[in-house]
């Protein structure tokens, strides 16, 4: 390929892309977006909410089950998608994430005392995380 040929193609892309009946920046059906510019916007929206959220563990436990309900049609939506993987992997994987990542109670602060003093633990956010 030259460069009159790649530039074709691009063109041809851009065109097609800009054709196309989505608008940019709509959300389509379950939460996918148009653009990744759009799904980081919608999701740093969404994370200032959470963070005003006074029933953190109730909605991490609520987004859990979801996870683990939905981890086989999530699964199989995945390798249809990509055409990759394994369906019964790919559950295995999700099943894993939903009961194993970790919330907001890994925050708890722990305390632990003896003979040779005292101990605070705290696993508070630190200046890395999103205000």
């Amino acid at each position: 390929m030259n460069q009159q040929d790649i530039e074709q193609v691009v063109k041809a892309v851009l065109l097609k892309m800009k054709d196309s009946s989505q608008p940019a920046g709509t959300v389509h059906d379950m939460g996918v977006f148009a653009s990744l510019d759009d799904a980081v916007a919608a999701a740093t929206v969404a994370q200032q909410g959470l963070k005003r959220v006074a029933m953190r563990q109730q909605v991490i436990q609520a987004i859990r089950e979801a996870g683990e309900k939905y981890a086989r049609e999530l699964a199989e939506l995945a390798v249809t998608e990509t055409g990759m993987g394994r369906v019964e992997d790919k559950f295995a994987k999700n099943v894993a994430q939903a009961r194993g990542t970790p919330g907001v109670e890994c925050l708890t602060p722990q305390v632990l005392t003896g003979d040779n003093g005292l101990t605070l633990i705290e696993n508070a956010p630190g200046a890395w995380w999103p205000r």
